[in-house]
């Protein structure tokens, strides 16, 4: 499955999934459903994996809060 990078221009991306023969092997994904798929692999499809996968993702996110944002409260709590 490849994935369009984030710099890519929108209409590129509509101009792509709107030509002939592309329409049909492209898939859009909402992030959320992005995200559990790829935690689902990381995890290696089992339960304790996706616990790993899962607290390394937040524990990741929440450092990016940490560094660029300036508002705590969109960091994520996790108990683990």
């Amino acid at each position: 499955m490849a994935t369009i990078p984030p710099h890519v221009d929108r209409v590129l991306c509509l101009f792509l999934i709107l030509a002939p023969g592309l329409a049909d092997r492209i898939d859009v994904f909402e992030v959320e459903q992005f995200i559990a798929l790829n935690l689902y692999v990381l995890g290696k499809f089992g339960a304790e994996g996706r616990r790993v996968a899962v607290s390394e993702f937040v524990t990741r996110y929440n450092e990016i809060i940490d560094d660029v944002e300036t508002d705590p409260s969109l960091k994520i709590e996790f108990k683990q």
